[in-house]
């Protein structure tokens, strides 16, 4: 075989076990297993590391330290993604795909802020300074539960439109009934131009929160997706009857898209994990798959190299005894068919020798 035959299979299977490795780390090796846990901890750190780095005493005076951990965590990063890219079997593909550019958007800001460091009028690098909190996201690719929660909203796209079409209804309906229920105990003041609240009210002379139907529809958020912040609450006996039909449709409005969206999520977990499982076994049998004559000649322990000849040469010696039985039984069949035809014979030499004489 040609060298270079040679190199382009060895570079072949190279990027092939660095794909599954990267795409599959969960179920690949124990080797995969610790790189991905090693991702994972390094995203961690980066994201807590992140937040502490807005505390007011770091404001000015930033720690030498943030500065080289981040730098550590870029380049291991930055070498993880050069190594998707390397081992990507379709680069198109990979470019539109959702995590590699979040793979990409945890190191750019990081390039784009060294390579500007030091030059006014530049304060959007901080700006951009947020786009590292993306790479929590990052822990989708090492964590499949992440990903069925993606799979599961966007196979479930019309059952959300579904439901916010359903909410932004029951924020319209309940918060004109609401602005008009709490209007039947207030008045309107021209001098201040809202409503007042009468005097024979719970809150007399006070300033009604419901000043207008858009007023009412943060109340109804917050009723409806049964949070009940308390800022805005009803007084009048009216206005708390619609609070009530409010927070009960509102769990109803709610609870048929979440009940779907758990179904689709099931199912999507059920086929994860069979997908899983035919990924291990194809493996498996990709690995194992050798010549016939060369059945054991991959086994590399000793002891279990001698305790499969040991189970080889059992199976054996049952089917020579299997088949000892079968010749024993036939045999018995033969001699029982020799007799009787012997019989037979000697009969018919008596009746000729009879007939002849």
């Amino acid at each position: 075989m040609p060298l270079c035959a040679v190199c382009s299979l060895l570079m072949q299977s190279m990027k092939q076990a660095m794909e599954y490795h990267v795409t599959y780390p969960f179920i690949v090796s124990f080797q995969a297993q610790i790189w991905s846990f090693f991702i994972i901890i390094l995203i961690i750190v980066s994201v807590v590391m992140f937040m502490i780095e807005t505390l007011p005493k770091f404001t000015k005076d930033p720690e030498p330290t943030f500065f080289y951990i981040e730098t550590v965590i870029v380049a291991v990063f930055t070498f993880e993604f050069i190594m998707r890219i390397i081992s990507a079997p379709d680069k198109v593909l990979f470019v539109l795909g959702v995590l590699n550019w979040v793979d990409f958007l945890a190191i750019a800001p990081y390039y784009i802020e060294l390579a500007f460091v030091g030059t006014p009028g530049l304060a959007w690098i901080r700006v951009l300074r947020l786009t590292r909190v993306f790479r929590i996201f990052k822990v989708g690719r090492y964590q499949y539960g992440f990903l069925l929660f993606y799979f599961t909203f966007k196979g479930s796209v019309e059952t959300l439109f579904m439901g916010l079409v359903f909410i932004l209804l029951g924020i319209i309906l309940f918060g004109s009934f609401m602005y008009y229920a709490e209007q039947t105990e207030a008045s309107f003041d021209d001098d201040c131009t809202c409503w007042i609240y009468d005097d024979d009210s719970l809150n007399p002379g006070g300033v009604s929160p419901y000043q207008s139907i858009p007023h009412t529809f943060w109340w109804c958020i917050v009723t409806m997706t049964t949070v009940g912040y308390g800022d805005h609450f009803p007084i009048t006996p009216l206005g708390k009857t619609v609070a009530g039909i409010t927070f009960l449709s509102g769990l109803l409005i709610i609870a048929f898209p979440i009940a779907i969206l758990g179904n689709k999520f099931l199912d999507l977990y059920l086929e994860q994990e069979e997908r899983n499982k035919a990924e291990v076994r194809k493996r498996k049998e990709a690995r194992f798959a050798v010549h016939p004559n060369e059945r054991y000649h991959h086994l590399t322990d000793p002891v279990e190299n001698v305790a499969q000849e040991v189970d080889t040469c059992k199976d054996l010696i049952r089917e020579i005894h299997s088949l000892l039985s079968d010749l024993d039984a036939k045999q018995e069949e033969v001699n029982r068919a020799l007799s009787l035809f012997n019989v037979k014979h000697n009969k018919d030499l008596v009746e000729v020798e009879i007939q002849r004489r």
